[in-house]
């Protein structure tokens, strides 16, 4: 179960951050403070891009304007198969709303 938590919790953060997102302004709330995109680059490519996946995947989550048991349902997805959010995001929430 330990384990199971682990695998999951990068994703369900990137689940959380979405309810943070402002769309227009592309920038995530950060305590009172709204962070844009651009304030989390550093001069590594790679960490660039990271964020960039990041940004991109709590923006699309946070464009469907799920309900909070919408989002329980898919954030309950995510625990059970960890690591598929960046693949099947958009299988997994168009499931949910089929199902409600």
């Amino acid at each position: 179960q330990i384990l199971l938590l682990k695998t999951g919790s990068f994703e369900l953060a990137i689940i959380r951050m979405s309810r943070l997102m402002d769309l227009s302004q592309n920038a995530v709330l950060y305590g009172e403070v709204m962070l844009p995109q651009e304030a989390f680059y550093t001069s590594n490519s790679l960490e660039m891009k990271l964020v960039a996946g990041i940004f991109e995947t709590a923006k699309s989550i946070a464009e469907l304007k799920l309900t909070e048991t919408e989002l329980a349902l898919y954030q309950s997805l995510v625990l059970l198969w960890p690591g598929k959010i960046l693949k099947f995001i958009s299988f997994e929430l168009n499931l949910i709303k089929m199902l409600l």
